[in-house]
């Protein structure tokens, strides 16, 4: 009885073990929203089909692992407090065409993080991916609404219509400002516009919050007025205590567009 007790013990550990991470991998590796359970062995399809289960208290600490290939995302992925997504690198490759059906200046990131109230505990990361906006297609990267303790690091992103990343604090000013928020070592490219109202990373309502080891490339874009900053204020900036170091930040000179 002691042994079966034991062996069920045993089980019921590494059960919980497994629950922690939660596996995404193409059609080719066996990827299926429709059959998959999470599982390394079953793993789901799309990173919107894994945030919107992996979500809620019981969720909170765990991982959603993105494998090799390229997801084709067509709809917001909203990621719930204390998840984190972690990918291969540069071959895990999240392609998106989300955007936003309503006014033009409102904006859709592909991924969105959005706390309940200024200053939510986040405790969570996004690392280790690259995003495709596909030539502008998609509206933005990822979104970090009244949220702190999110980190983003090692992050490809490139071509994307408004942003790539952008961290925004809530009321303007903030009642309650995000802390302990980071970007670093992240390739970002032309992400950023179209004109001044836009950059590859937007920042507002931030304390203390980190920018570093980055590289951040805005090449000009074709016709007037349509390139942004590599780093723009938003929601009026009201920034604490930012540090931005040891990035490379580059924005193509010209004539033709309103350059500031």
């Amino acid at each position: 009885m002691k042994k079966i007790l034991t062996i069920f013990l045993l089980l019921a550990v590494s059960l919980i073990a497994e629950a922690d991470k939660w596996y995404i991998a193409t059609a080719a590796n066996g990827g299926s929203d429709t059959d998959g359970d999470g599982s390394s062995a079953h793993p789901w399809l799309t990173l919107k089909h894994a945030a919107d289960t992996v979500t809620g208290a019981t969720f909170v600490g765990d991982t959603i692992v993105v494998g090799v290939g390229t997801f084709t995302e067509t709809q917001q992925i909203v990621l719930a407090v204390g998840v984190s997504i972690v990918g291969q690198g540069a071959t895990s490759i999240i392609s998106t065409t989300v955007v936003d059906t309503g006014q033009p200046w409102d904006e859709t990131a592909t991924i969105i993080l959005s706390g309940p109230t200024e200053g939510t505990d986040g405790s969570q990361s996004i690392s280790y991916l690259a995003f495709d906006g596909n030539n502008y297609t998609a509206d933005a990267g990822i979104f970090v609404y009244q949220r702190s303790n999110v980190v983003i690091h090692h992050v490809d992103m490139d071509d994307f219509h408004y942003y790539g990343i952008r961290f925004r604090g809530g009321a303007i000013p903030p009642t309650t400002y995000a802390t302990g928020n980071e970007i670093h070592d992240c390739d970002i490219y032309n992400c950023g516009g179209p004109n001044a109202s836009y950059g590859d990373i937007q920042i507002g309502g931030q304390e203390g919050m980190l920018i570093y080891n980055n590289n951040i490339y805005q090449p000009l874009r074709p016709g007037f007025n349509q390139s942004g900053f590599p780093i723009k204020y938003v929601a009026g900036g009201y920034n604490h205590g930012l540090k931005i170091y040891d990035n490379t930040i580059s924005l193509e000179e010209s004539s033709v567009y309103d350059e500031w």
